[in-house]
């Protein structure tokens, strides 16, 4: 069957058309994925993985014999991650329940939602974690991190400081040497979805943390116990106001044993500062027999 001439035409317009689109789309595919294909790849990267900090392990403290004055342990921490709007609830109501909250209070209280991560409870005792993995509903996890402890309690924490509860130095030694001491953190990767949702984590980090520097100092923890217990024992005898009490080693200058007492201190646990280096001395009478 011949066509017509005005067929003819209509049919060469079409195929015009379908080409010319066909090869403006094929243009702009070269062109998104040649000229714009690095960009775009970045930002789907950036936008669809993330890293999360693995934190390093803080260098321990040792006095001058090599007695651990400062070290790590593993605490465990309660968090929420609800992944449903039912675990969101029972989570809520079980802390509710757990903490003897009235009923709502848990949700407003921890800013509870629907793949959130938040804390509840941190540097939780391993009874206490136990009881936890046997009770709680899904949407509540333990994760395992690590906690700085003082073997002998507030022997030196005047000395030493104390850390907050991620591990930087707050006082004292800690805090002085905080770079030294806290190391470099790691980082692990994660991967997200189109509504920004963690999906996968990888176990293994790709820049692994690097443990802290452990340093040693002049300071005897023996004679220390022994110079804060005379130290307290004088003040109370008196009836002084505070007592402070420095030894050092006459051939080498080394600080053997520092410390002050004051019994209205609020927290000897958290030390805000070591008086005998941060407070002012009159010598007063000491220097009377030298003129």
């Amino acid at each position: 069957m011949r066509r017509t001439r005005s067929e003819r035409i209509r049919l060469g317009v079409v195929f015009v058309a379908i080409f010319v689109f066909f090869a403006l789309v094929a243009a702009r595919l070269a062109h998104l994925q040649i000229f714009l294909g690095p960009r775009y790849s970045r930002i789907v990267e950036r936008q669809s993985s993330g890293r999360v900090q693995i934190p390093a392990e803080r260098g321990i403290i040792y006095d001058r014999h090599g007695t651990v004055v400062a070290r790590n342990v593993i605490r465990h921490a309660l968090y929420a991650y609800p992944r449903t709007r039912r675990e969101l609830k029972e989570v809520a109501e079980y802390l509710d329940a757990r903490f003897g909250y009235k009923p709502g209070t848990a949700r407003r209280k921890f800013k509870l939602d629907v793949r959130r991560f938040r804390y509840i409870r941190r540097r939780v005792s391993d009874s206490l974690a136990r009881r936890f993995m046997a009770e709680v509903p899904p949407g509540l996890y333990l994760r395992d991190e690590t906690a700085r402890e003082y073997p002998y309690g507030t022997v030196g924490r005047q000395v030493l400081g104390f850390t907050s509860i991620d591990n930087q130095g707050l006082s004292g030694f800690e805090f002085a040497f905080d770079s030294l001491l806290s190391g470099s953190p790691g980082y692990a990767d994660i991967r997200r979805d189109a509504f920004r949702n963690t999906y996968r984590v990888k176990e293994q980090a790709l820049v692994k943390p690097v443990k802290g520097t452990s340093v040693v100092l002049t300071i005897d923890w023996r004679l220390q116990q022994i110079v804060e217990q005379e130290l307290r024992q004088a003040v109370e005898k008196y009836n002084a106001v505070s007592g402070k009490a420095v030894f050092l080693d006459c051939h080498t200058g080394d600080i053997l044993a520092i410390a002050h007492y004051d019994p209205d201190e609020p927290d000897p646990e958290h030390p805000a500062k070591l008086r005998a280096v941060t407070d002012q001395f009159e010598p007063g009478s000491v220097l009377k027999p030298l003129a």
